[in-house]
Parts: structure tokens; sequence; C-alpha cells
């Protein structure tokens, strides 16, 4: 059992201009990620702002590469009957990330996306040659 804490997640954020220029134009994905975070930042309660942390994905990155990660091992807490947190059994404990490698975790991502994306363009393009072939018969 392992647990990240809030302040790794926050750790792992991107602004609008890198998404816009990482991420702008590699796909139908692509555009449209960057069109739903954009549009999600110009409506909470505290923007709009420039910048979004990305989410899930410290436990994404611990599950791909747990060396990525500083950890450390704690006593394990306890939840009680209201919910909130206390100390829990010595003899139980947890793995801590402490913090994680995030240039590898977005440069990921990114690459992930752009690779999909020049793989949805081959598709779209074989389908567009194999229609033009077909219409010429």
């Amino acid at each position: 059992m392992w647990q990240i804490p809030m302040p790794v997640y926050t750790m792992v954020g991107v602004g609008h201009a890198q998404l816009e220029e990482r991420l702008r134009g590699i796909g139908p994905v692509g555009d449209y990620l960057v069109d739903q975070l954009i549009a999600f930042n110009a409506t909470v309660d505290y923007g709009p702002m420039d910048f979004r942390s990305l989410g899930d994905s410290p436990a994404i990155g611990a599950v791909m590469n747990p060396a990525g990660g500083r950890w450390s091992v704690r006593a394990a807490p306890r939840f009680t009957a209201a919910g909130t947190l206390a100390p829990g059994d010595p003899g139980r404990t947890v793995r801590v990330c402490e913090a994680f490698n995030t240039r590898w975790l977005v440069e990921d991502m990114f690459a992930r996306l752009r690779s999909a994306g020049r793989h949805d363009a081959g598709r779209r393009g074989r389908g567009a040659r194999r229609g033009a072939s077909q219409t010429r018969s």
C-alpha cells in the first residue's frame, strides 16, 4: 500500500502556453484536451487561471515508474468514525511518495499524446488514400 499526498499532486502542473505549444495541432485528442482544460479553468471559483495541476498523474506515474518517486515509510494512519485521520497502529506502515519526477511525467505524457496524434494522422491518411483509389475505379 502507498500514499501520494496532495502537495505531490500540486507539483504536476502545466500552463496554457505549454499546452498550446506542445499539444495543440497534434490531432483531435490534443486539441480536445487543450480546449477542455482552458474552458474549465475559465469557470473555476478561484479563477480564471493559466495553470492546472494534472489530476491523478502522480499515481499513474508511480505505477509506470516507481523509481521516479522519492519514498518514505511511515506509520499508517487510521480513519475515525467521524472520517478524520488519527494515529494508527505503529506496526502498520505505508509507503508515502514525498516527491515525484514531474519532468519525466509531463514529458512522457506529451510524447505519448504526440505519438497517438501521429498514429491517428497516419490512419486518417491511409483511409483517405484508400478512398481516393477506390473512387478512380
